[in-house]
């Protein structure tokens, strides 16, 4: 697989604990131990089993290869970090290549396939809403650093229908948990009519056997709150913190009932200061 390097003195010590650190398809090859007298070299091979160099010369214990594991996420790609002397000379530190027909020592690392290796970060819930007996939930589909002719794809436009979420819900007032599984980005479910839920996401690759999951989405929580007349408000709560005057320590938190019309002007007083919704 192309050219080798060669070097004329006593050959380096190898590179160790050679591991990917892949999300979304963003890949760096990480390695130990940091290089004395001498410097590191990454070797990546593309479709045609040549071997491309990256990373050339560095000190570096890390080399980003995600340029080239996006070109084909579907292939197998093989890679390994080569430890090649220096010495000092009026230039500077200069790297040797001998002339002894040897390759530098090297280590390789293990096979990547990106489809199946890449992890997947955490999902966003991008909107909810709780209306009567129903929460709708829809998870933001996230761009990766795949592209295809210069534009990046989501999630969903490399892994199709592969791709799914779990929803994970329970009442706010419980502990009791209930899952929800779909192949889009939106959940639909019954829920109790006045009653709050709190609920998390993740990501999940159907055709994983392992690495299979995301992790939890940060959790969100609806509010169902009854009005001042006691009549009940099924729509989702729109969540306002008042801040008091940097003398106050508290906060007051406000809750309005999400409607087409408009909230227009609000003014609390609380101790004595007063300030209206345009100060919130």
């Amino acid at each position: 697989m192309g050219h080798p390097l060669f070097f004329t003195s006593t050959p380096p010590g190898k590179a160790f604990n050679l591991t990917w650190i892949s999300t979304d398809f963003k890949t760096i090859l990480e390695w130990q131990p940091k290089p004395t007298n001498y410097t590191y070299t990454v070797q990546i091979s593309d479709r045609s089993r040549n071997w491309k160099y990256k990373c050339t010369g560095t000190t570096d214990t890390e080399c980003d290869l995600t340029d080239e594991i996006v070109k084909d996420v579907n292939w197998t790609y093989e890679a390994r970090v080569l430890s090649v002397p220096w010495r000092n000379s009026t230039h500077g530190k200069e790297t040797l290549f001998g002339t002894h027909g040897e390759e530098p020592p090297f280590t390789n690392a293990r096979k990547f396939l990106p489809y199946r290796d890449t992890k997947i970060g955490q999902p966003v819930i991008q909107k909810y809403e709780q209306d009567g007996t129903k929460l709708k939930v829809t998870v933001k589909d996230s761009f990766t650093l795949v592209r295809k002719n210069g534009t990046f794809l989501t999630l969903r436009q490399v892994f199709g229908n592969d791709l799914g979420y779990i929803l994970t819900y329970r009442k706010d007032s419980s502990t009791g948990r209930k899952t929800n599984t779909t192949h889009t980005n939106e959940f639909l479910i019954d829920v109790e009519k006045g009653v709050s839920y709190c609920f998390f996401v993740q990501a999940v690759i159907f055709s994983r056997k392992t690495n299979h999951k995301s992790p939890e989405s940060i959790t969100k929580c609806t509010e169902q709150w009854k009005s001042v007349l006691g009549g009940e408000w099924p729509w989702p709560s729109v969540h306002w913190e008042a801040r008091l005057p940097p003398h106050r320590s508290q906060h007051v938190p406000l809750w309005f009932k999400h409607s087409e019309m408009s909230l227009g002007c609000l003014r609390v007083s609380f101790g004595g200061s007063a300030f209206s919704s345009g100060d919130i």
